[in-house]
C-alpha cells in the first residue's frame, strides 16, 4: 500500500525533469535527498508524508484494538520452572546452618 501511494505521489508531483534529477527512487537515502536541489526534496519530502499518513490511519485502530483484545484476556498464573508444586508445606523446608561459608584465598 505505501509504495503504491508513493510511486502514485511521485508520478503526480514530479515533472519528467525533476524526476531525472531525482533518479531511481528505489533507493533513496536521506544523504541523497540532501543533495537534491530545493524544489525536488520538497516534493520527496511531501510525498513520503502523503504516502505514510494513510499507513498509520490504518495501522491505530488496529492497534487499539489489539490494546483492547489484550485486556480481555483471562490472567492465569503462571507455571513454576522445575514442575513442583511450591504452594505445599515440603515445598518450603529451609535449612539453616551455622556455619560460616569457607573463604580461601588464591
Amino acid at each position: 500500500m505505501f509504495t503504491h501511494r508513493l510511486t502514485d505521489q511521485f508520478s503526480a508531483r514530479l515533472s519528467a525533469a525533476d524526476a531525472k534529477v531525482l533518479g531511481s527512487t528505489d533507493s533513496l537515502t536521506p544523504a541523497l535527498v540532501q543533495a537534491l536541489p530545493d524544489r525536488v526534496q520538497d516534493t520527496v519530502v511531501l510525498a513520503y508524508q502523503q504516502a505514510l499518513t494513510p499507513v498509520f490511519r490504518y495501522l491505530a485502530p488496529l492497534f487499539a484494538l489489539g490494546l483492547v483484545l489484550a485486556f480481555l484476556l483471562p490472567e492465569k498464573k503462571l507455571a513454576g520452572g522445575d514442575g513442583h508444586d511450591h504452594d505445599s508445606a515440603a515445598g518450603d523446608i529451609e535449612v539453616e546452618t551455622d556455619e560460616a561459608p569457607e573463604l580461601t584465598r588464591k
